[in-house]
């Protein structure tokens, strides 16, 4: 069971500035679903996405939305299985954007030179 429902839209109220989705399994479409509504927001500083399984594919859903939203400081992506490729794809995205202050990617399975 997912905190977000598949099929779903998700909406953002534009007053909401954290949103912690700790451990609710959202899967690949909650986070499709997310960075939609993410898109269109412009309010959310603080996004806590720790052990909701997205996985690589999902992490590239998470880095094409961090090049469009401008006012996000804090994400943690720890315990997503995202792996080398989901940190590249991350780290990719954050080459264009200097306002996340906070990144957590703990417990990812990341190896190498990526993950030291």
């Amino acid at each position: 069971m997912s905190c977000i429902g598949e099929g779903i839209p998700f909406k953002l109220h534009h007053s909401i500035t954290s949103l912690n989705l700790n451990e609710c399994y959202i899967g690949l479409d909650g986070v499709k679903s997310l960075v939609e509504a993410l898109n269109n927001n412009s309010t959310v500083t603080s996004l806590n996405l720790r052990g909701d399984k997205i996985g690589i594919l999902g992490s590239t859903y998470v880095a094409q939305a961090l090049k469009s939203i401008c006012s996000l400081s804090y994400l943690d992506l720890s315990k997503n299985e995202i792996e080398n490729e989901g940190l590249n794809h991350i780290l990719k995205s954050l080459e264009t954007r200097n306002t996340i202050t906070n990144l957590i990617l703990s417990w990812n399975n990341i190896k190498g030179k990526e993950g030291s």
